[in-house]
């Protein structure tokens, strides 16, 4: 038990260790460099739309990586009622939608108001909305 505990303790001062020269101070910078949307890391995301040449691509690409299409399609941006009488729609994540909102902007300028990101978003769902309604018709014609 106690040989065990020696390893531990040597296998932690050798973590801080890489800790130190990899530059990170705080376990705080490296929590957050971690930290999953998802399942995927900032990292991944940025990875997603490096590649992308037009904010719709990357907005969609996006999106479609970090949430399923039945989500997209039952979830609103803000959660709240539109100018319908139908009941409002659960709000996406917030922390998601903003950080999307973040790589965007980070990719194709600041200058990009979040109202077009949100009209990106909108136009996913609704292109997503549109496609399942065509499968539903085809699937139950009557």
């Amino acid at each position: 038990m106690e040989r065990t505990l020696e390893n531990l303790q040597k296998q932690i001062r050798r973590l801080q260790r890489k800790q130190q020269v990899l530059g990170g101070s705080s376990t705080e910078n490296v929590e957050e460099s971690m930290e999953l949307y998802n399942g995927l890391s900032r990292k991944n995301l940025e990875n997603i739309i490096a590649h992308k040449t037009t904010l719709s691509s990357a907005c969609k690409a996006l999106l479609l990586n970090v949430f399923s299409e039945d989500y997209l399609i039952t979830h609103s941006i803000t959660g709240r009622r539109g100018n319908t009488r139908r009941e409002a729609k659960p709000m996406m994540d917030e922390r998601i939608i903003q950080l999307i909102r973040h790589l965007l902007k980070e990719k194709f300028g600041r200058h990009v108001p979040d109202s077009v990101i949100t009209e990106k978003i909108q136009n996913v769902q609704k292109v997503l909305r549109l496609k399942y309604r065509r499968l539903d018709l085809h699937m139950h014609p009557y």
